[in-house]
Formats: structure tokens, C-alpha cells, sequence
């Protein structure tokens, strides 16, 4: 949440106004949204400098920006935003972005894209269907997954990733959008929940729970399976795109088994685990080097300097960002 919205505008929390998941109002809890983001994001940047974006599924981008291009917002797909319902209705019928716009109309259920017809497109898209993006099989179907107590949302995780990138691939074969900024979910989800597949504490904790040596195998083949699927739908995308365009790959943080009875067997609590993991490549970035360690507000400043945009002097990444270490 605070971290990919780090990530688009090159600011700490403090300075972009996004601060967690959810804040308390005066009608109780409701969750953060764009309209609460102070600073200028990649697409924003990007859109006034006449670069067309696509953006689909980036965390707290509800409602959209009106940007030079497509924006599928964060609610579009049903697993980000069902079980919060209650806390983001309001969001829906507010003002397109930070910059303003149009008031949505009342009918308008949950206008989660701009421009509008991308509203209607993106229904299409998941209740279209087509033949499967991957290779790889839903992990979480089968005998050993029946009556599992978290098994529906295992299994929408693998449903709204290709959704997710289904969308994607439609929205840059439409627009050709020189800005593309996609977000997948599922593999930080399934790894908290399946993480004792992978690891478990070194030495015994008080009231925590260890799974059966069987269970943790059949966690273990999943989340593996799930991390392949993964791969293939990058692949989908990247398969779009030539050795002249420059390709990013974020994660927010790695994994480590939790030492504690009351979260979930996958956490990120350590120094280790708190850092994330970047792959890029493109121009300018020389096959296996391996830069200095990134700050998450690198990100931005690289990608502007990649897209030939100017770097606002107040960013506190260098001016080239991590191509520039």
C-alpha cells in the first residue's frame, strides 16, 4: 500500500499522504484512496508530458486519475476489494483524482477506470473468458484442497492475477501506452498464508501452530506452483515487448517464517525479509550487474530518466535513480 504508492511518486509516506490501508473518519473505519495521495505519480508525470500510460490494478489508484491513456483501477478486480467493501462505497461515487474532474454519476455502481468506456470493457474482460494465459494450473483445485477453510480465497487469488494481466495485454494491444504499470497480488497473499511450506521457525515457539510434515507439502507444491504461474503471466506480458524497452520487476519484501502464534506462517518482519527484490533490463542496464542497494524511492527517478522525462529536484532518489549508481 504506502510502499508501491512510494514507488509511483518517488516519496516517503509522510510526503505522498497515503499512510497504510485504512484510517479511521468520522464514519468509522474507511480505506485510503487516491483521493488522499498529495504528490504526482508516474502516470500523472508522464500523462502532462504528453506519454500515453496504462495502468491496471496499482495499489490505491480508486477512484482513477484522468491520465493520457487507461487507467483500471485497484477495485476493478473482485478479490482487492470484496471483503472491504463496507469501507470503500464511499470512494466510488467521489471525484475522478486528485486533480478533479467530473462527479460520477449515481448510477455509476463502482466506476473503477478512465476513461468510462474502459468501465464496460473491463466487465467484459472478466466475464469473458478465453483460453487459460499459462500452462500452469490452478494449484488449488483437487481432494487435498476440499473443506480447506481459506480455499475460495486461495483460489480468486489465481482468478484475478490473469484477470489482472488479462486486462493488461488488452489494454496495451489497444493503446500501445509508452507507460505500462501492472500489480499482481497473489504471490504476496498465498506466501503469507502457505509460507510453512517453505520454511519453518529453527526452534520451537510457545503456541505457534506447526502443520503436519504432509500439509506442508502440499503447501509447499502449491505456493511453488503458484510462483511458476507467476512467471508465466510476466512472461505474457514481457512477450510484448523488444530489447529496446525497459522492463521492471518489483517486489515490496521477502518472506521469512513467523515466530509468532497470532499472524499469519509467512511475515516480513526482519531486515531481511523487509527487503524487497528488483529485476530490470533494457538500454543502459548491462546483463547480470548487479547495482547498489535501492531505495524504493529510486524507482520513480530511474523510470523518468529512462522515459527522457524531467526529474523534479526535490526527489530524494538520485537523479538518475539506481541506472545512475
Amino acid at each position: 500500500e504506502t510502499v508501491w504508492t512510494t514507488f509511483a511518486t518517488g516519496v516517503e509516506p509522510e510526503q505522498h499522504g497515503v499512510l497504510d490501508w485504512v484510517q479511521r473518519g468520522e464514519a468509522g473505519l474507511r480505506l485510503y484512496s487516491n483521493l488522499d495521495r498529495t504528490a504526482p505519480a508516474l502516470w500523472n508525470i508522464a500523462s502532462a508530458h504528453g506519454a500515453t500510460v496504462g495502468v491496471v490494478n496499482w495499489l490505491i489508484t480508486q477512484p482513477p486519475d484522468r491520465v493520457n491513456g487507461v487507467m483500471v483501477s485497484d477495485h476493478a478486480v473482485p478479490g482487492m476489494t470484496e471483503s472491504r467493501l463496507p469501507m470503500a462505497r464511499d470512494i466510488a461515487t467521489q471525484r475522478f483524482g486528485a486533480g478533479g474532474g467530473d462527479v460520477l454519476a449515481p448510477e455509476v455502481a463502482i466506476a473503477f477506470a478512465h476513461p468510462q468506456e474502459w468501465v464496460a470493457r473491463s466487465q467484459q474482460i472478466r466475464v469473458g473468458g478465453g483460453s487459460a494465459l499459462t500452462d500452469v494450473p490452478d494449484p488449488f483445485t483437487g481432494p487435498a484442497w476440499q473443506g480447506h477453510p481459506i480455499f475460495d480465497f486461495l483460489r480468486s487469488n489465481y482468478r484475478d492475477d490473469e484477470l489482472t494481466v488479462r486486462t493488461a495485454l488488452e489494454v496495451e494491444a489497444a493503446t500501445k501506452p509508452r507507460v505500462l504499470l501492472v500489480y499482481l497480488p497473489g504471490v504476496d497473499r498465498v506466501s503469507h498464508l502457505l509460507w510453512q511450506g517453505i520454511e519453518v521457525p529453527a526452534k520451537p515457539v510457545p503456541g505457534l501452530t506447526i502443520h503436519p510434515p504432509a500439509l506442508r507439502a502440499t503447501h509447499r507444491r502449491a505456493l511453488l506452483a503458484y510462483y511458476r504461474f507467476s512467471d508465466a503471466l510476466l512472461g505474457r506480458l514481457m512477450a510484448r515487448f523488444g530489447p529496446d524497452d525497459h522492463v521492471v520487476v518489483l517486489s515490496d519484501h521477502g518472506f521469512e517464517a513467523s515466530t509468532s502464534p497470532v499472524t499469519m506462517p509467512g511475515v516480513h518482519e526482519s531486515d531481511d525479509a523487509r527487503d524487497g527484490i528488483l529485476y530490470a533490463r533494457g538500454p543502459g542496464i548491462a546483463p547480470g550487474s548487479t547495482a547498489a542497494p535501492i531505495h524504493y524511492t529510486d524507482v520513480l527517478p530511474t523510470l523518468l530518466t529512462v522515459l527522457g522525462l524531467p526529474v523534479a529536484a526535490d526527489l530524494p532518489g538520485p537523479a538518475g535513480g539506481f541506472l545512475a549508481v
